[in-house]
């Protein structure tokens, strides 16, 4: 009753076997004796013994882990070129230069400080040098907030 599944299972094993490069017996025919095949007594077609197919279950298993040891060692070299790339291209990027002079180091706060008396060299921003833009009237709650205050 179940030879058309055990029949089912032993064409995907053996296709899978042949897949992987894997030889199979072939069938025999008609009323010949194999060591490999048994003969359904109910349906007449051919089983795969338990012998075969524990040995083709474990020619696949090796050749498996085979295929996928092969995936990982071209995927660890393309990694490794990406990241040598990647690298390569940071070291030979443009650097920007500092725009703190020399004797400076910049605050928490971000600006350019004198290493040795404490005195600040504060850079002017556009928006302080044009004093158009600071008015003496009271700012409208829209523009409250983008007000620059000139300092004293």
């Amino acid at each position: 009753m179940l030879d058309p599944v055990y029949e089912r299972k032993g064409e995907r094993l053996t296709a899978k076997a042949r897949k992987y490069g894997i030889t199979v017996p072939r069938k025999p025919c008609n009323d010949e004796e194999s060591e490999d095949w048994r003969l359904s007594r109910a349906y007449g077609f051919w089983l795969p013994s338990a012998q075969l197919e524990q040995k083709l279950r474990q020619d696949i298993k090796i050749e498996q882990r085979a295929s996928y040891d092969e995936f990982r060692k071209w995927a660890t070299l393309s990694f490794a070129v990406a990241g040598f790339l990647l690298a390569f291209y940071s070291v030979r990027a443009a650097k920007q230069p500092d725009p703190c002079s020399r004797n400076y180091y910049r605050s928490d706060s971000g600006e350019c400080v004198f290493a040795q008396s404490g005195q600040r060299e504060k850079k002017v921003s556009p928006i302080q040098a044009n004093p158009s833009t600071v008015t003496a009237d009271k700012p409208s709650p829209a523009r409250q907030y983008t007000q620059v205050r000139k300092p004293q």
